[in-house]
């Protein structure tokens, strides 16, 4: 469980690097990571 948290942790700071570029793709990322939360969630 904690090593998963490091991992949403990392992703964050990764998407909000995004944000702070402008990347357009950040929305795409946000959503794979909301989706991964849940599937871990569910299991």
């Amino acid at each position: 469980a904690l090593i998963d948290r490091g991992v949403a942790a990392a992703l964050a700071e990764r998407d909000a690097d995004r944000s702070r570029n402008g990347d357009n793709s950040n929305d795409s990322g946000t959503g794979g990571r909301r989706q991964m939360t849940t599937l871990r969630e569910c299991s």
